[in-house]
């Protein structure tokens, strides 16, 4: 299961879940980065600002754009990867 779990959270040419001769984007990485040190920034002065309702709020609705991004970022993969294979088959 640790070996499992160490191809799929490390981004390695030796994943087996990854098509071969294709390279990975970064797109989604740099977006969860961006959105992990923004979530931890808006949190703190949050915090300080003392409004729960805001507190509850404005990180959900961080939470449901980067999860839209990602969801859409994921169709255009998967359109890809369905191109890609039709193109190797024919």
């Amino acid at each position: 299961m640790r070996v499992r779990a160490a191809y799929n959270a490390t981004g390695t040419d030796k994943n087996p879940c990854l098509h071969q001769g294709n390279k990975a984007s970064k797109v989604a990485v740099r977006i969860g980065l961006l959105y992990i040190f923004s979530l931890i920034g808006t949190l703190v002065r949050l915090f300080y600002n003392r409004d729960p309702l805001l507190l509850v709020a404005v990180p959900t609705a961080m939470w449901a754009v980067v999860s839209l991004i990602n969801w859409r970022l994921g169709e255009e993969i998967r359109r890809e990867g369905n191109a890609l294979q039709m193109r190797a088959a024919s």
